[in-house]
């Protein structure tokens, strides 16, 4: 009976379901469809409501602001169509022969499970439907009172363990951003800028009129000859102006987050802040070498970023995790990260560091943060009490047809 399946069993057949459906044709082509449906079946696992709005599904998944027109801008629907089409396409195969299959109903954003035996939705966890089982077997007559008596005492028992294991999932999520996500608090979101070089308005306004560009503004490229030669002059940094496409969407993941219960932030770049800011409000920091931010105020505690791709362990010299296997490799097949959360206390405001040696190590570590089921796998391997203690992560992540994998756990520390 469906009641007592194991919780964690229940959420591994489902884990299996969705990659099975990712692998097939139908969504190996669509980065976009593989991140919706990873995002809407997390949440509806979670039973996490407010996140499977449109507004915050457009912001989390698609890079949106958080306060976007969804009228004018109906990416969300036309895209969650377009995954009903395709997990269609998907189960019409007679080969895809799944005891669990997945399914969206139109007009909503809350994903199914359909068992061989019957439809169950996500929404209803074990924990519910025990209850529910519970309620109709006190209302069914019974042949005797020895057996209503054990019935009852059997449902009892299947109905603590599920709720055991179900609820520390949330209380371990909403532990970790209690500090950050305050209604009414203002949380700083400072994230890193990338090093760009721009060619100077002189050079540029040359060759706008020798190829008749000016209408272009600044946004064109100009075709260099290869024989041809620059001076510094033709050169300017462009200091906290370009920053990476996986940093957008660290910060969009993480302001649906804290706007979602009420909290306000202030997206900052690093030569904006003052310590003193620091000292007072709660912040998160984007980035990792592209934030010297995050490089100054963490270069002191264990796991820290170094030598341009290394992340190293100042307990352990000798053990440090590497982007690249040689510094002639150059590829983005995987990338790693620090995830870092500082508690604050006695004039120290706390602080959160998801910094990645590269951008898809920021995502990684972003997403890491905001699932529930992966903070619940660092609970099970982190020591008792984290959650009232420093804390520092670090993960793993390959990277395919850049888009991340689940990350994996490298090492954790707390103190």
């Amino acid at each position: 009976m469906e009641t007592e399946r194991d919780f964690g069993e229940l959420r591994q057949r489902v884990d299996y379901a969705m990659e099975d459906v990712l692998a097939d044709a139908a969504f190996r082509s669509s980065a976009q469809l593989q991140s919706l449906l990873r995002y809407v079946v997390e949440h509806s696992f979670s039973g996490e409501d407010n996140l499977l709005r449109e507004r915050v599904i457009g912001a989390a998944v698609f890079g949106r602001s958080p306060d976007y027109d969804t009228s004018n801008d109906p990416v969300v629907r036309i895209r969650a169509a377009e995954l009903r089409k395709r997990l269609a396409l998907v189960y019409q195969n007679p080969a895809f022969q799944k005891h669990v299959r997945l399914h969206m109903p139109v007009g909503s954003y809350r994903v199914q499970m359909e068992w061989s035996g019957g439809p169950l939705a996500l929404r209803e966890t074990p924990a519910k439907v025990a209850a529910k089982s519970l309620d109709d077997n006190l209302s069914a007559p019974s042949q005797t009172n020895q057996l209503w008596k054990w019935t009852t005492v059997a449902l009892l028992v299947v109905l603590a363990v599920v709720t055991i294991l179900f609820w520390p999932r949330d209380r371990v999520f909403k532990s970790f951003w209690a500090p950050f996500a305050k209604r009414g608090s203002t949380t700083l979101v400072i994230s890193g800028s990338n090093a760009v070089y721009r060619f100077s308005d002189e050079i540029m306004d040359r060759y706008a009129a020798a190829h008749d560009l000016q209408s272009q503004g600044m946004e064109f490229f100009m075709d260099l000859p290869a024989d041809g030669t620059l001076s510094a002059r033709d050169l300017h940094a462009s200091r906290t102006s370009f920053v990476a496409l996986g940093d957008v969407r660290a910060v969009a993941l993480l302001v649906a987050r804290l706007t979602q219960n009420g909290a306000a932030f202030e997206n900052r770049f690093p030569n904006d802040i003052s310590f003193s800011e620091l000292r007072k409000s709660p912040a998160i920091l984007v980035g990792g070498f592209n934030n010297p931010l995050t490089l100054e105020l963490t270069k002191n505690l264990r796991f820290v970023m170094a030598d341009r791709h290394y992340i190293v362990d100042g307990l352990d010299r000798k053990r440090s995790w590497s982007i690249y296997k040689s510094k002639d490799a150059h590829d983005n097949t995987e990338d790693y990260a620090i995830l870092t959360r500082l508690v604050g206390g006695e004039g120290q405001a706390p602080l959160l560091v998801v910094a990645g040696m590269g951008q898809y190590g920021t995502v990684g570590a972003t997403e890491f943060a905001l699932s529930p089921s992966m903070l619940n796998e660092l609970n099970r391997v982190a020591t008792a009490g984290w959650q009232k203690h420093n804390l520092q992560v670090v993960l793993h992540l390959n990277v395919t047809d850049f888009k991340n994998a689940r990350p994996e756990i490298m090492a954790v520390h707390s103190w």
